[in-house]
């Protein structure tokens, strides 16, 4: 890095002191007079609580799964019975049981999958992909849920801003919870993206926002 900044280009990166048992991230630029300025920063604790961070969304995840499945289950079991066994007041009741239940599996499940990104736990398959027939396919996938909720979806294509990716920000938190999301799609979004080498951005203007992704080209 040093000898790329005394040639003129700037650089960056971490490396780890062994000795010292500690983490540095490097900053190095270019001055005039064949010059350079390099700024050290110890990230060691930084680091150890994001391990800490992962290793508690991972564990919590894993035990939450258990206890949610068996409450869906019972849940469902009790809607199946006939209105003669289980109706008025007490079926309201379950049914709100199932709409939660179903939230907090839906949570379960991302942060899981947000779990296995940040570690690189996750395997993926790297390859051309039909957008077209995809996009057509989720759509079709989320339109009666769309529907109730009186949301129209839409497809315009060929054959907020910088927080949104964050895990757990809403822009509209009352809302989003409303809607039943987790507030993690977006951050699994971003993540799948990365892994792959690619990036995701927002743009918003008047008439809306535009999400885009870009992934390199399959070899």
């Amino acid at each position: 890095m040093a000898s790329r900044a005394l040639s003129g280009e700037a650089g960056g990166g971490q490396f780890r002191l062994p000795a010292l048992q500690k983490s540095i991230s490097a900053l190095v630029s270019p001055l005039p007079g064949g010059r350079a300025l390099a700024v050290l920063r110890d990230v060691t604790e930084a680091q150890r609580l994001e391990g800490v961070r992962r290793d508690f969304i991972a564990n919590a995840s894993h035990e939450l799964r258990t206890p949610v499945t068996a409450i869906s289950g019972a849940v469902e079991t009790l809607l199946g019975l006939p209105p003669d066994e289980l109706g008025g007041t007490p079926r309201s009741f379950v049914e709100m049981i199932s709409r939660h239940s179903a939230r907090l599996s839906r949570l379960t499940r991302d942060l899981l999958d947000l779990s296995r990104l940040e570690t690189g736990d996750f395997a993926l398959e790297i390859g051309p992909l039909e957008l077209g027939s995809l996009t057509a396919a989720c759509l079709d996938y989320f339109r009666k849920s769309a529907q109730d909720k009186k949301i129209t979806l839409g497809y315009d294509g060929p054959g907020q801003q910088g927080r949104v990716f964050e895990r757990f920000y809403r822009a509209d938190p009352g809302r989003s919870r409303e809607m039943g999301g987790t507030g993690l799609g977006l951050a699994i979004v971003k993540h799948l993206a990365q892994a792959q080498g690619g990036q995701v951005g927002v743009e918003s203007g008047q008439g809306g926002s535009r999400f885009w992704i870009r992934l390199p080209k399959a070899p």
